[in-house]
Order: structure tokens, then C-alpha cells, then sequence
């Protein structure tokens, strides 16, 4: 225009602004607003347009529902991250690392490689998402048991990220039991020791039994007073999720 007088703009129907000196948005609360953009001459004639923007002061927070800090979780188990961000929410993922030497959560190293990483669901709508839930699950594939560290993550449309950083444990399977000692048939007698070996990263109870009497693994089964005759040997052992491997051996007494 010739004899523009100004370009303006009004938020939520405040007072107008020229747009020559910026817009503070910090001035407003984060979030969706009603701005009106209108250009006026020295006549006051005017055009004008009405938009919805979206005000992003700064970084988007985050608050890990599940799993909780420390947690042993299995194949299924969800995860649930909420996310909040005035100017809208662009993504929501996990990611899981290699616990490694670490004595607590921090964050990864420059070289470090995730695991795995999984970009989880939330809200669905007509315009950007400022807050909500996003969920995912553990897969039963593709991740060994084990200790991991935990990295959630929000990132809002101007890119910027909130992380929040914790220990996990992976347990999709029971403890494995490999009894190298007695065979299947083996006659025993005195003070018999068994070999056997227990593996589980998060093994919480092992045992033999022999005659109902509980033995720990490494102790010598005590066989005085048994009749000669057949006997079962079991090994049991359970992990923290309460999964239970039993594997027993049919023995023979020999006095």
C-alpha cells in the first residue's frame, strides 16, 4: 500500500501490536491463540486475516507413567509416557541401552548405539496434540534379558526435547537349569553332590529337593536311612517375575 500505515496483529482480541517491534509471545500463556494479522492504511482501511497459532516457550515435559524406576518387566508390558507442550507435541519415543558399568541413570554416551527404540501412540485429533498419552509395549522379540537403561523421550514441534533417563530389567524368560550331574537313572550313595548349573539375570530362589527335605545347590544330598530304591531329585529355580523352571532326575539309592 502506498500509505500503509502499519502491519498489526491482536491476540485473543487484546490490543494490537505492531508487528515492526516482534511478538513476545512469553507474554502469553503456551498454547493455542486466536491472532489476528491486519495490515491498515492512513485511511484506516484494512485487510486482515485470522489464525491459530500455537505459542512454545519452552521445552516439552514429560512424565513416565510405566514402568516405574527398577521395574523387571516381560514381553506385553506397556510402556505409557505423558507428554505436555504448549505448541504441540511431534513425537514420543523409547529407547533402551546396555546397562553397562553404570551405577544410575545417565544419559547415553556419544558413541553408544540403542538397543532399541520404539516411537509409541498417543492422541489422535484435527490439530496439533498439546497433551496425552503415549503407548507402547515391550516386545517379545529382539530384546535379551537384562539389565537397560531407559530412555523416554518428548519432542515438540520446534524441536526441542525433554528426556527423562532409568534403570529397567528385561525378563522374558524362566531360569534355565542344566543338571550335568546325576544322569537320568544314576545310582547315588553317602554324601552326593549334584552339578548343577542355574542361570537367570534375575534369579531370586534356587533349590534341590530329595526325599522333601530342601537342599541348596552345592550341598551334599544326604542319603543315610534312605531304603535302597528309586528317588526323584528336582531342581527348581524362580526369577523375579515368579517364573519357575523345574527339572527332576530319577536316582537310585544304593546302600
Amino acid at each position: 500500500d502506498t500509505f500503509l500505515e502499519g502491519v498489526f496483529c491482536s491476540v485473543d482480541g487484546g490490543e494490537p501490536i505492531n508487528v515492526a517491534g516482534g511478538l513476545d509471545t512469553k507474554l502469553f500463556e503456551e498454547g493455542p491463540h486466536d491472532v489476528l494479522v491486519f495490515a491498515r492504511d492512513l485511511s484506516g482501511k484494512r485487510r486482515s486475516e485470522l489464525l491459530t497459532l500455537y505459542f512454545d516457550n519452552s521445552d516439552p515435559v514429560l512424565e513416565k507413567i510405566a514402568p516405574a524406576d527398577d521395574q523387571v518387566i516381560s514381553a506385553d508390558d506397556p510402556f505409557i509416557i505423558r507428554g505436555y507442550d504448549g505448541g504441540g507435541i511431534s513425537s514420543v519415543r523409547v529407547m533402551l541401552y546396555d546397562w553397562g558399568g553404570r551405577t544410575k541413570p545417565s544419559p547415553p554416551f556419544s558413541m553408544e548405539e540403542p538397543r532399541y527404540i520404539q516411537l509409541l501412540q498417543g492422541p489422535d485429533g484435527p490439530g496439533p496434540v498439546i497433551a496425552g498419552d503415549y503407548r507402547g509395549a515391550l516386545p517379545n522379540v529382539s530384546v535379551v534379558d537384562g539389565e537397560y537403561l531407559l530412555v523416554a523421550q518428548v519432542t515438540d514441534r520446534s524441536g526441542r526435547t525433554t528426556s527423562n533417563y532409568s534403570r529397567l530389567v528385561i525378563d522374558n524368560n524362566g531360569p534355565t537349569i542344566e543338571v550335568i550331574s546325576p544322569e537320568d537313572g544314576e545310582r547315588i550313595e553317602g554324601g552326593f553332590v549334584p552339578e548343577v548349573r542355574i542361570s537367570d539375570v534375575n534369579l531370586v530362589d534356587a533349590y534341590m529337593l530329595f526325599r522333601g527335605e530342601r537342599y541348596a545347590p552345592g550341598d551334599a544330598i544326604n542319603v543315610s536311612g534312605a531304603q535302597e530304591g528309586a528317588y526323584e531329585l528336582r531342581v527348581v529355580a524362580t526369577d523375579a517375575l515368579g517364573q519357575t523352571t523345574h527339572v527332576q532326575r530319577e536316582v537310585f539309592v544304593d546302600s
